[in-house]
């Protein structure tokens, strides 16, 4: 399983979630006119772990959550609810056939305003230390 799938499913079998989104999760871009709020995450960096035998199928992946909602307040809190859900992880996320994780750790947050949605975003920076496809 991609650790998008992965990360998709988990966060949408989080009550503390779809309590705040439903099922308003998506990798890469949302679909348009989707109500909020959501989240939209997409993938800032991946490094593979090479070792002198070739690729140890160890990765560290960094992805961006982006938490939109017509509130400042709305966006921030569902920021740490990405957090509570996604840090601090080791072991297997998205069910049978799922992502094998090493650690999760939670990096940057920054506060903005998405012109173009017309609404508040709590971007939120996750590294995943995982194990690859």
């Amino acid at each position: 399983m991609h650790l998008k799938e992965a990360i998709t499913r988990h966060l949408k079998a989080d009550v503390s979630i779809t309590s705040l989104v439903g099922q308003r999760v998506f990798p890469s871009a949302a679909p348009q006119k989707v109500p909020e709020p959501l989240i939209v995450y997409t993938t800032v960096s991946g490094v593979r772990d090479v070792t002198q035998d070739g690729l140890s199928g160890f990765m560290t992946t960094r992805i961006q959550f982006d938490c939109l909602a017509s509130s400042a307040l709305v966006a921030s809190n569902l920021a740490k609810a990405v957090v509570a859900s996604l840090g601090g992880i080791r072991g297997v996320i998205g069910g049978a056939g799922g992502v094998q994780l090493e650690g999760t750790f939670p990096d940057d947050e920054v506060d903005g305003y998405n012109d173009e949605l017309e609404l508040h975003a709590t971007s939120v920076d996750i590294t995943f230390q995982h194990i690859e496809e």
